[in-house]
């Protein structure tokens, strides 16, 4: 049983991987084809949160403290605050343009649970 969760894991990590790059490609392409409106506004901004939020899981080791009890409650606050950025993220990413809902949606998803699998002690 716990094989099938580690494979559903993994396959949302995918996916979100996925969505990740598609929604960056499509949103750099729109920008050169037309004129943006404020769905694609709405779009950038979702997938800039979700970059924040990815960026700043491989600066947060730099502010860890020295034993290991710091190091855990460090993780816990700065997952507490990805998590919500991914939140918005998400929230932004459905008022975005309809075809990239999905891939937001699912690189807002794969990162959260790239926070949580990642920052567990």
């Amino acid at each position: 049983m716990r094989a099938f969760w580690d494979l559903i894991s993994v396959a949302i990590l995918l996916t979100g991987v996925m969505g990740f790059f598609y929604s960056w490609f499509r949103l750099a392409q729109s920008y050169v084809e037309k004129s943006w409106r404020w769905r694609d506004w709405a779009s950038f901004a979702a997938m800039a949160l979700v970059s924040v939020a990815i960026l700043i899981r491989f600066v947060m080791p730099a502010f860890w403290g020295q034993d290991l009890g710091d190091k855990v409650r460090s993780a816990d606050k700065w997952a507490a605050v990805s998590l919500r950025i991914c939140a918005v993220g998400l929230l932004l990413g459905l008022l975005g343009r309809p075809r990239l809902i999905a891939p937001i949606a699912s690189a807002c998803i794969g990162t959260a649970l790239f926070w949580v699998l990642s920052t567990i002690p």
